[in-house]
């Protein structure tokens, strides 16, 4: 039941997605940021133009009653390898993912054009963090959903421009990205002359196998690759293996903080069997004897030593 109290600004200038999560005992709230250079002028010199307009960065606010909320902070914006200043954040959409949070972030690439803030296209990036503030952008800041090839309005998609919902959904191993897409460019719609004929909305939707948001494969596909994982500290019975590839061309190896493999969990013994469509279940076979997560020595801190070749890694997940 929902009862109405006396309306009162919590954060104010959120006119674009915003997304809201709670995470650690508190709520985070993504929103829009006006960043300093709001309201000024910077020349750009590798294109000759000026940019002058409100600046947009990811801010943050949080609360812990949901009733008062700290003032935003910034939290996100972009640089010279996001082609500053017409390169700006539009939103950060966020969601709790196992023991992350994950992002989906639209950056707007402004064609650089004196004065321009509004027109112009933008891509989807992939983002990560374990506390909301600090945020890693995955695969270099590769393009995680492109937008639509550019072409005349009359030939475009209706969804060649799409932003992402506040957040995923994850429901029978199939991660679910819901979207608002249209024909128009951001800011081609401000243009009065702008051939309305052609202009579509809509609701999408985006979907991939549950985990595989990125993956790890070797450099060389025709030699096998190995990752090592820092010391960590496991508890649980079974290790599964999200990867895409012939189960003999896996190995897992357990080692002590040292790198020493632990005895009876060398990968020259370790075995993957198909658990679901997407995953493996790791055990150990040596001396007739099979052993599983639960059977390791998990004291002390551990390192996951994954072996792979002709094929993807996309994570691991240890069951209770």
């Amino acid at each position: 039941r929902w009862t109405t109290e006396k309306c009162r600004y919590a954060v104010r200038k959120n006119d674009t997605g915003s997304s809201l999560v709670r995470w650690n005992g508190e709520y985070l709230w993504f929103v829009r940021n006006q960043e300093p250079e709001t309201g000024t002028t910077i020349p750009d010199p590798l294109s000759g133009k000026r940019w002058s307009g409100t600046m947009r960065g990811v801010g943050l606010s949080t609360s812990t009653d949901f009733k008062t909320w700290t003032p935003k902070q910034s939290i996100l914006r972009t640089d010279p390898l996001d082609n500053f200043p017409w390169g700006q954040p539009h939103a950060l959409c966020v969601t709790p993912y196992g023991d992350v949070l994950i992002g989906l972030l639209p950056i707007l690439s402004l064609y650089p054009e004196d004065d321009n803030n509004s027109f112009g296209p933008w891509n989807v990036q992939l983002a990560v963090s374990r506390d909301g503030r600090h945020w890693h952008r995955v695969a270099d800041r590769q393009t995680f959903m492109p937008q639509a090839p550019e072409v005349p309005l009359a030939a475009r998609p209706w969804d060649a421009r799409f932003h992402p919902a506040s957040s995923v959904l994850v429901k029978d191993d199939l991660v679910h990205i819901y979207y608002y897409g249209t024909t128009k460019l951001h800011g081609e719609g401000r243009d009065p002359n702008s051939d309305a004929r052609h202009t579509r909305y809509g609701i999408g939707l985006a979907t991939l196998p549950a985990d595989r948001f990125v993956s790890l494969r070797p450099y060389d596909w025709l030699q096998p690759g190995t990752i090592e994982t820092k010391p960590l500290k496991l508890s649980g019975s079974e290790l599964l293996i999200n990867a895409d590839l012939p189960p003999e061309k896996l190995r897992i190896e357990l080692a002590d903080a040292d790198g020493h493999p632990l005895p009876g969990f060398e990968a020259s013994v370790s075995i993957a069997e198909r658990h679901d469509p997407l995953r493996y279940r790791i055990h150990w076979k040596s001396e007739n004897q099979s052993r599983s997560l639960k059977d390791a020595p998990l004291d002390s801190p551990v390192i996951l030593r994954i072996t792979l070749s002709d094929g993807d890694l996309y994570c691991f997940t240890v069951l209770p």
